[in-house]
């Protein structure tokens, strides 16, 4: 399979696939009495799941490249990659301006929906403080006889609980919230991207010339690119705000001021990280040259199936001893 240095190259990446594999599926039996008595069986589920998105992706790379060199006329792939030389800047450019847009519309989506489900939160918790305090008129009397005057104060009543457990749960839903918006957002953002690709694709290089497969591949990891924390607060919960029971007086003012400044602070230090959040996510977006991407991996796509056809038996003998190998892997 190496008659030459860029097949070689070629053959040694597709074969390294397969011990990549098996060390991958290895390593997770090694570590799965370990993580079963760390009770962590979600990480080996996840680990289990990657190996086999990761083995199906390769299969139907390698069935492709079975099609494409059974099927593919060599005279109309050489037309075909001088046609993307020859437009490689023009349709790049093209193919760029139309990701920066997306990333635009991305990063103001994002930023939208988040802001505003996070504002909803913080009104409903507010409304939660103030409906949970209350006071009572006490009433008293001062002097003897003939001198006496009555006093009379409303003293400040709080149910604790009902501040606190709204308080928890105002920091789980933005946590949810801003988890669940940005992989809502990554897992559409393959359609939108493509919506927005293919159509400049086809207008600069022609159908002709459009592998949507390849698209695709370059699309999805772009998105596997995006970048982004976890956002934790359940740590920061100040403790005294940790309380239960109905307060009264000075307690029940303290606790009320505390909580009124804890909401001012966290609203404060989340807008703040949700700005940091879309910007890193964004960032991670901006880093990819879409356009440079999708053209060079034509290039390259095309110059392995020319030479895969002008080597057409040993090729299809390589895939297909791939194929096997893959198949004996069980995930």
């Amino acid at each position: 399979y190496f008659n030459d240095n860029e097949s070689a190259k070629i053959n040694l990446s597709l074969l390294g696939n397969i011990p990549t594999i098996k060390n991958i599926l290895e390593e997770v039996r090694a570590e799965k009495d370990e993580i079963i008595k760390r009770r962590k069986n979600d990480f080996i589920k996840a680990k289990m799941e990657s190996l086999k998105e990761y083995k199906e992706e390769i299969t139907k790379d390698i069935e492709q490249n079975i099609e494409k060199i059974e099927s593919s006329d060599i005279e109309e792939i050489k037309k075909q990659k001088n046609n993307l030389l020859r437009i490689r800047i023009e349709t790049s450019e093209a193919v760029t301006w139309a990701y920066e847009d997306y990333i635009d519309e991305f990063r103001l989506d994002l930023k939208n929906n988040l802001n505003n489900k996070i504002e909803n939160f913080f009104e409903d918790s507010k409304n939660d403080l103030d409906n949970s305090e209350d006071s009572r008129k006490e009433e008293w009397e001062t002097g003897m006889l003939w001198w006496k005057e009555k006093h009379s104060k409303n003293v400040t009543l709080v149910k604790s609980k009902v501040i606190r457990d709204s308080l928890k749960n105002l920091i789980s839903k933005i946590e949810d919230s801003i988890s669940k918006e940005a992989d809502d957002k990554i897992i559409n953002s393959k359609k939108i991207l493509l919506s927005k690709v293919v159509p400049v694709l086809r207008e600069k290089a022609g159908d002709k010339n459009i592998d949507i497969h390849q698209i695709e591949k370059v699309v999805r990891n772009t998105i596997k690119s995006i970048v982004y924390p976890e956002i934790n607060y359940t740590s920061t919960f100040p403790k005294e705000l940790d309380k239960g029971g109905k307060l009264e007086g000075s307690e029940a003012e303290e606790f009320i001021e505390s909580a009124n400044n804890y909401i001012s602070n966290f609203q404060t230090i989340v807008k703040k990280d949700v700005k940091s959040y879309i910007s890193l996510m964004t960032d991670s977006l901006k880093k990819q040259n879409l356009g440079e991407d999708i053209i060079s991996n034509y290039v390259k796509d095309i110059e392995r199936l020319e030479n895969d056809i002008n080597n057409k038996e040993l090729s299809l003998t390589k895939y297909k001893y791939i194929l096997e190998q893959l198949g004996d892997i069980k995930c």
